[in-house]
């Protein structure tokens, strides 16, 4: 069997615990390595408060499960690469997609 996925659980809530969690440590394809959540703890793995103190700490997860609403603050909270899209000229495009209204089907994470 190959080595299971170091996996990260983003927004620990009541359908977090009664679904994903189980979901996850019963798959031996996946580890639970580590949460991040403001209000919820996962015990025997590592907690973060901050999604970028995680990217930090953590570099070795390979993976990230967003268990957030779909229109949560802290989905979009973190402060990854914002920069308008850039043609082949180099020249911005135009709106940022920041900007943009977001209508993306749950199972993909919208671009920040």
């Amino acid at each position: 069997m190959s080595k299971p996925i170091s996996l990260a659980l983003v927004g620990i809530g009541k359908i977090a615990r009664d679904q994903h969690i189980p979901s996850i440590t019963g798959n031996p394809a996946f580890r639970l390595d580590a949460a991040v959540s403001r209000h919820g703890r996962v015990n025997g793995i590592e907690n973060f408060e901050d999604f970028d103190a995680f990217l930090k700490a953590r570099p070795d997860v390979t993976a990230v499960s967003l268990c957030t609403p779909p229109r949560s603050p802290f989905r979009h909270g973190c402060k990854g690469d914002r920069r308008r899209p850039r043609r082949a000229s180099g020249k911005t495009t135009g709106t940022p997609p920041s900007a943009k209204p977001r209508h993306w089907p749950r199972s993909l994470v919208p671009p920040v």
